[in-house]
């Protein structure tokens, strides 16, 4: 059984990091929103009639390129984002990290459907920050200097119906598969 161990400070930490991305995210897609309409003020609602789903997905497994004892292999990741029908997207998660500590990542992203699949292949990359690298662990992410990190992620994914499986590689350390689902909202 999956077990997450999630205080409300850790909560907070990551509903403020994904309160960071949408406002971010919201920056970045004002004027693809927004290009039709003088209107600024009706970019909310131009963001809400191109949402296309939700997603929840969980972590199944972890590979690290360069093993060791200490590594954590499963994550027990809990995930969730919005997808937007121009293939972007933001989200949060929570996951046990390699050494086996608490942590949050807020993030945006973008997917491609990989040309000739018929939308079931698809690419992406999702850029974010992430917590939770402290103590002896703390430099083993780059500029984590005051403890929450930028970090970029690439995927690939496979998409059939309403359930979806990543590959999400984390840098030059490993790579996570994931399994999902999607909830259509519009």
């Amino acid at each position: 059984m999956m077990t997450l161990d999630l205080d409300w400070r850790q909560f907070g930490r990551v509903a403020l990091m994904w309160i960071v991305a949408t406002l971010w995210t919201g920056l970045l897609l004002v004027p693809s929103f927004a290009y039709a309409d003088a209107d600024a003020s009706r970019w909310v609602d131009r963001a809400f009639d191109e949402s296309d789903y939700v997603h929840f997905q969980t972590s199944l497994a972890t590979v690290h390129f360069h093993p060791k004892d200490e590594h954590n292999n499963q994550q027990n990741m809990i995930n969730f984002s919005w997808y937007w029908k121009s293939g972007y997207f933001l989200g949060a998660a929570i996951f046990k990290n390699s050494f086996h500590q608490p942590s949050q990542f807020g993030y945006m992203g973008r997917k491609w459907v990989i040309p000739g699949t018929r939308d079931l292949l698809y690419g992406g990359i999702i850029g974010g920050f992430i917590h939770g690298y402290d103590g002896e662990h703390k430099e083993d992410i780059p500029l984590n200097d005051h403890g929450v990190a930028p970090a970029i992620l690439p995927l690939l994914g496979i998409r059939y119906k309403h359930v979806q499986s990543q590959l999400i590689f984390f840098g030059t350390a490993g790579i996570t598969w994931t399994l999902g689902f999607d909830i259509p909202v519009n």
